[in-house]
């Protein structure tokens, strides 16, 4: 019986299955909207998409210098949704809108379905990248992807609008590069990767430790130019606004309300179940953090 369950046939139905059902659940949801809001009425269709879009067309009507003004943000969110209730901050670096300034030009639904059939698509590129380093990916292709789409928290953040699967495409291809000995492909990769520095700088440091000097120096440069690019649609000091906006109370007591304990750095899940930012939270905050860094620089090695 055992060995009937865990036969490849089964387990592929059994993912399939599981692949329709995630899908008709994002689907229902959709075919039941109220104009551009979800069924239940309090979160817009593509939820962050919402977020990405508004700040794409703040850029692209050329109000980039305003770009991390949470009062800004919360205007072109109501006029673009027609309501007040719904906010989530744009926290990004300032070059992240600018795809999003493109898709700013459609209609928001025409925006959404694109954006999302992109993202779908990066998925399935990410799989291929991890194919040219990985015999288990290259052995186990239809699997992979199957396993990919049958769990739920990755169609359900890419049906609403988050861009996982680009970063999973950027780790994927830094991946393979480095396996093939292409140390510049895995600094392009990289360096497109720092649309999330909190992903990319880590293993930036990690790299820069193992002396993967043409990697890491190529990551910068591409870095520098998104950066640059950035600042010409918005202003040259967009990090700092930035830093500014993640590091206020007006962004942080809402992120620490809404999903603090779902947060994936671990200095901030000890900090939201200790409750504030007293001398014995930051230190066990801090303790954690430095025990996570020892183990993934032992891992590492």
């Amino acid at each position: 019986m055992l060995q009937r369950l865990t036969a490849p046939r089964f387990l592929a139905y059994l993912l399939a299955l599981l692949v329709a059902l995630n899908l008709s659940v994002e689907f229902a949801n959709l075919n039941g909207r109220r104009g551009l809001f979800l069924a239940d009425g309090n979160l817009p269709v593509g939820r962050d998409f919402a977020v990405f879009f508004a700040a794409g067309d703040i850029v692209a009507e050329g109000d980039g210098a305003a770009l991390y003004s949470l009062d800004r943000q919360q205007q072109e969110l109501s006029r673009l949704l027609e309501r007040d209730e719904f906010f989530l901050p744009f926290a990004y670096p300032a070059f992240v809108a600018l795809p999003y300034a493109l898709l700013s030009r459609l209609p928001y639904l025409w925006a959404y379905a694109l954006g999302t059939a992109v993202m779908f698509g990066a998925f399935v590129a990410a799989v291929h990248m991890l194919r040219q380093g990985s015999l288990s990916a290259r052995d186990h292709t239809g699997f992979l992807l199957l396993g990919l789409f049958a769990y739920s928290p990755v169609t359900w953040a890419t049906f609403g609008g988050l861009n996982g699967a680009f970063s999973l495409l950027c780790l994927a291809g830094a991946y393979a590069s480095l396996v093939s000995g292409r140390a510049g492909s895995a600094g392009l990769w990289l360096g497109c990767l720092l649309f999330k520095p909190q992903l990319a700088g880590p293993l930036l440091l990690l790299l820069l430790w193992r002396r993967q000097w043409r990697t890491v120096a190529t990551a910068v440069v591409v870095g520098l130019v998104l950066s640059v690019a950035g600042a010409l649609a918005t202003k040259p000091t967009w990090p700092v606004d930035l830093a500014v906006l993640t590091s206020s109370d007006r962004y942080l007591d809402p992120e620490r309300e809404c999903c603090g304990r779902l947060h994936s750095s671990l200095v901030g899940v000890v900090s939201w179940w200790l409750g504030g930012n007293d001398w014995p939270t930051i230190l066990i905050s801090t303790a954690v953090g430095a025990v996570t860094v020892a183990l993934t620089i032992y891992a590492w090695r």
